[in-house]
């Protein structure tokens, strides 16, 4: 029995042996990396593996967040960042260059105020009591008595006989030319173009007043600019512009021509298209008013008194 123990105790030392050696191999190895991670984090240099690392940025100055007028270098930095950089000078020029909104005339809260404008002439424009002179005949019938001579009666008896005739005078008369009345004409080169415009006057006399009413559906007429009836005129959008055109010469049949609304550019000769395009398109309309003084013949009476056979002529 003895004998076995024995036996026993000599196969178990046999086999820890090899199993002492694997764990002291084993803790030495874990000993030796301990402490490799913290020193690898502890002297890792940040700035040589992140790109622009820095460990005091000038932000964190405002970490804690600041107030309008109470952080001055943060303003500053900021305007020095708009006004610097190529970001922020192509942030100011979109502001400074963006092109306004375009309005839409056909909007609700804008079309019931421009359809009361255009209803305005027809409803108010039309109240007045036309006056005209009247010319009122008078026969007026007188008796004498003579007490001394009776036949003097017979002297002093009068027979008055009207007629007509006629002279000549002025009438003031009003002329309207209607939008296809006009004619318009281009001219130039594709970079500098125009155009003008004219009609026949049905009339002859001179201008006392005038109004030129232009009418543009929709959008403008790009903003050209010339002479009509010794006035300015400038197509843009709907208006009724004064003319000064008092004392101008009218004679019947006779051309009257604006002057030349021209441009210039790229372009000028599609705009010079374009707008006269829409004028005979008649999306845009022209309409003159005038008042004219006309030389005219007058019906004028003439009086002729009868005295006992002889005729004295008032």
């Amino acid at each position: 029995m003895n004998a076995r123990l024995i036996a026993l105790s000599c196969l178990l030392l046999t086999a820890l042996s090899p199993a002492a050696d694997d764990y002291k191999a084993g803790s030495q190895f874990a000993s030796g990396l301990k402490n490799q991670g913290s020193s690898t984090l502890s002297n890792t240099k940040l700035n040589e593996i992140i790109p622009n690392y820095t460990p005091n940025p000038s932000e964190s100055g405002y970490y804690g967040g600041v107030t309008s007028g109470a952080a001055s270098g943060l303003e500053n930095a900021g305007m020095k960042a708009m006004t610097g950089t190529d970001a922020g000078k192509t942030t100011t020029e979109v502001m400074k260059n963006r092109p306004p909104d375009k309005l839409d005339l056909d909007a609700p809260f804008l079309k019931a105020g421009l359809d009361m404008r255009d209803k305005a002439e027809s409803e108010s424009g039309h109240i007045t009591v036309p006056c005209q002179d009247v010319t009122v005949d008078k026969t007026e019938i007188t008796t004498h008595q003579c007490e001394r001579v009776p036949a003097a009666s017979l002297a002093c008896t009068r027979t008055a006989k009207i007629t007509w005739e006629e002279v000549e005078g002025w009438d003031t008369r009003t002329v309207t030319i209607l939008p296809h009345q006009f004619v318009f004409r281009k001219g130039g080169s594709s970079r500098n173009s125009y155009f003008t415009f004219e009609f026949r006057s049905p009339i002859s006399g001179v201008i006392q007043t005038g109004t030129l009413n232009i009418w543009v559906q929709d959008g403008t007429l790009f903003n050209r600019t010339g002479e009509f009836m010794k006035s300015s005129i400038k197509f843009w959008k709907s208006e009724i512009k004064t003319l000064n055109a008092h004392g101008i010469a009218l004679q019947e049949n006779t051309v009257v021509s604006s002057g030349q609304f021209s441009g210039s550019g790229a372009w000028a000769g599609k705009i010079t298209d374009a707008i006269v395009g829409r004028f005979q398109g008649r999306s845009a309309t022209l309409t003159l008013t005038l008042t004219v003084l006309v030389k005219t013949k007058v019906p004028s009476q003439k009086i002729e008194w009868v005295y006992g056979g002889q005729n004295d002529v008032y």
